[in-house]
């Protein structure tokens, strides 16, 4: 509109009609003497019917206050497409095939880790990536996902890495928000790492922790009330979480949750929200300089007495102890 201005304010057509390249119509209503134009759409050119017809008709009749008003055949504008986006590359099959030497990580690698999370196998994933670090660390450096910075390309890799794991444990049963928060603190962690062993190291972690949160989420043995009640815990360990909260969040009674808890489980409520509250506490002792007493505020505990003998139980150290084992002071 703006480059055929001067060309429109000439002619005394009180309405336009501007068609782009993709079928779409923009109607234009021009009031010469406000200095105004209404605007009408986009809209599909093929859907073009008397209703819209009518609308500027009426639009129109408000400003002129003129019921008489026949409307002309409008004057029609093309737009021309502008050709900003570089199409992809077409890449060759012979290319691809025959002239390059294995890149990706076998998808048979792939579906095997899929297998082991999907089945909460702990072990296997440990081993596979003492076996396998080698074709993992092959597939990033011959893949490159970040024109001549390799650490960057290291750090895509692990972002698509992460994409993956997260993907598998949300095909596993794991809660959607609990999944993709944990995905969103690696890929956070992803820009952190200097060497590729960092880089190895940190996509171990990603599948055993997303492994591990199969586990958590989705036990077969358990009931559907039983798993529910379990997501809820696993989302809201922070908060100053009680049975009646998690009762009404579900629409059972406490004690019949309470039943089913002991007897799917073996732990009472509180013994299995403990378990997650020390379980999320363990990993900040590990990862991060908080004091003891802002570690047991964050997961949920009150005071960091209560804290720490309700660890030394689960774990059998002090919460202390447990992080100098780790060579943190």
């Amino acid at each position: 509109m703006k480059e055929r201005q001067n060309e429109i304010l000439e002619l005394d057509y009180p309405h336009f009609l501007f068609l782009s390249p993709d079928s779409w119509v923009l109607y234009v209503l021009h009031l010469k003497d406000k200095n105004l134009h209404i605007i009408l759409g986009p809209i599909p050119e093929q859907d073009r019917t008397e209703k819209l017809q009518h609308l500027i008709r009426l639009c129109n009749w408000l400003f002129q206050s003129n019921d008489t008003y026949t409307l002309p055949q409008p004057k029609t504008y093309t737009l021309l497409r502008e050709e900003n986006v570089q199409e992809s590359q077409d890449l060759s099959l012979v290319h691809i095939y025959y002239e390059r030497e294995f890149n990706h990580f076998p998808l048979i690698h792939g579906e095997y880790l899929k297998s082991r999370m999907l089945a909460g196998d702990l072990k296997a994933i440990q081993d596979f990536f003492d076996s396998y670090s080698n074709i993992l660390k092959l597939a990033s450096e011959n893949i490159e996902l970040a024109k001549g910075d390799q650490l960057r390309s290291s750090k895509n890799h692990l972002i698509a890495a992460c994409g993956i794991a997260c993907s598998f444990a949300l095909e596993g049963g794991v809660d959607d928000e609990y999944a993709r928060t944990l995905a969103d603190q690696f890929i956070l962690k992803a820009e952190s790492i200097q060497t590729r062993s960092d880089y190895i190291k940190l996509v171990r972690d990603i599948f055993l922790k997303f492994t591990s949160s199969v586990i958590e989420f989705s036990n077969p043995d358990y009931s559907t009330l039983v798993i529910s009640t379990i997501h809820y815990m696993h989302t809201h360990f922070f908060e100053k979480l009680t049975l009646d909260d998690v009762a009404r969040k579900l629409g059972r009674s406490p004690s019949y949750i309470s039943d089913k808890l002991n007897k799917e489980t073996g732990q009472s409520f509180n013994e299995n929200l403990n378990q997650i509250r020390i379980k999320e506490s363990k990993q900040l002792l590990i990862h991060t300089q908080k004091s003891i007493n802002e570690i047991a505020i964050a997961v949920g505990f009150d005071y960091q007495n209560y804290f720490a003998r309700v660890f030394k139980k689960i774990v059998g150290v002090t919460p202390l102890q447990y992080r100098n084992k780790r060579g943190l002071s």
